[in-house]
């Protein structure tokens, strides 16, 4: 039965360092039976875990794996074989026992929503939307739209020649949808993706993905995993300034809760009673904030302004992302996210949690937060009467790197 709750949130526009968090989380927590939840997005959020100097970049496995601990994708995820399966050969030698649940409800993504998402993002060219390329709105949009889209435990039940037909049936629909984008068309990119998307090998290859798979996860559900893990860490993707429901920065953010939201739900729907259970809501931010693709960053300021040495080594520059964009850490809008969504869970919990900040980068920044060009502040001084926990990050080591002060 669960005991504790932990739920790792990104606090800015993600890439936060929610992955060296969970990381660490997972390792104070070993030997209480832990399991990593992934509550949101896709194959398009990628946590960073260093492990002798190598950088282990996951996605659909929760980050955790490194440690053994099984990870349980919920139906908020967007699960795509390609991914798993490439994602899969990269770590699988270097995680013991990797284990993945996933639940039955959890929605698919094809490669055509994918092929479909980077032609219309290469399309709109100066207006793109900063989307990752991976598909994860036009799967969201197609399983609104079409009622016979099929879930994973749909799947499950069809035959290879099923599957085959589903996924004509699937091409033809974002064809005939999408249908200006693929006439009179002159870009040489999307010829190219286009002549991906009408390749017939395509719906085998994805087929054979999709079967590997299936031999490598195991169909369940929140409820059970409530009954078998005492420790649930639920590692969110990107940040709360990216939430669809974030407002201030529409039409530029994600199409999923990235806070406190989901979690809250399969707590209160699974859990027959959790006043006993340990719950703490983690907050992640860097020492300065960074954004990913278009849109407002009312603090984005040069990299030379935050650190004139920093080099990021995840986040490689991205064709449809572009490069990381980099600005001072605003303490305001940091505040004003975190405890927005820390309030609407305990008024929907109706009891107080443990509420924490986690902030990453600070070798980085001398240990400091990087509020403005040559201004600076403790971070302590800023958190200590605001959080219950505060964990500093100076480096990338889970185990001596991370300290927290209460």
């Amino acid at each position: 039965m669960v005991k504790n709750i932990k739920i790792v949130i990104g606090a800015n526009f993600g890439d936060e360092g929610k992955g060296l968090f969970t990381d660490y989380i997972c390792k104070q927590y070993i030997s209480k039976t832990p399991i990593v939840i992934r509550d949101n997005g896709g194959c398009q959020s990628g946590h960073t875990v260093v492990r002798d100097e190598k950088r282990i970049v996951f996605s659909h496995f929760g980050s955790g794996s490194l440690l053994g601990v099984p990870t349980f994708l919920t139906s908020n995820f967007i699960i795509n074989p390609i991914f798993f399966v490439d994602e899969w050969n990269k770590i699988y030698r270097l995680c013991p026992n990797l284990k993945v649940f996933v639940d039955a409800n959890t929605r698919v993504s094809t490669p055509y929503d994918v092929l479909i998402n980077q032609i219309k993002e290469i399309y709109r060219n100066q207006n793109a939307h900063g989307s990752t390329g991976k598909g994860i709105y036009e799967t969201i949009n197609r399983y609104e739209e079409v009622k016979q889209s099929y879930y994973l435990k749909d799947l499950y039940k069809l035959s290879y020649n099923e599957i085959k037909d589903y996924l004509l049936q699937i091409s033809n629909y974002l064809y005939k949808k999408n249908k200006v984008y693929f006439e009179h068309n002159q870009n040489k990119e999307i010829e190219s993706l286009i002549e991906i998307y009408n390749n017939n090998d395509l719906i085998d290859s994805y087929i054979n993905d999709f079967i590997f798979m299936k031999d490598h996860i195991e169909l369940t559900n929140y409820y059970e995993i409530v009954s078998k893990y005492e420790t649930h860490i639920f590692e969110m993707s990107q940040g709360l300034l990216l939430d669809k429901e974030s407002y201030l920065y529409m039409p530029h953010c994600t199409p999923s809760n990235t806070g406190s939201k989901n979690p809250l739900n399969n707590i209160i729907n699974n859990l027959t009673d959790f006043n006993d259970v340990e719950i703490e809501l983690i907050y992640v931010s860097r020492s300065y904030m960074t954004r990913h693709g278009a849109g407002e960053f009312f603090s984005e300021c040069d990299m030379k302004d935050i650190n004139k040495a920093l080099k990021d080594l995840t986040n490689a520059p991205n064709r449809f992302q572009g490069n990381l964009r980099y600005g001072f850490f605003d303490a305001k809008e940091t505040l004003r996210s975190i405890f927005s969504d820390y309030n609407y869970f305990i008024q929907a919990l109706k009891r107080k949690v443990t509420l924490s900040i986690c902030i990453t980068h600070l070798n980085e920044t001398s240990n400091n937060l990087i509020i403005g060009k040559n201004l600076y502040i403790e971070p302590e001084s800023l958190f200590k009467y605001l959080f219950n926990k505060r964990y500093y990050s100076i480096g990338e080591n889970n185990n001596k790197d991370i300290i927290c002060l209460e």
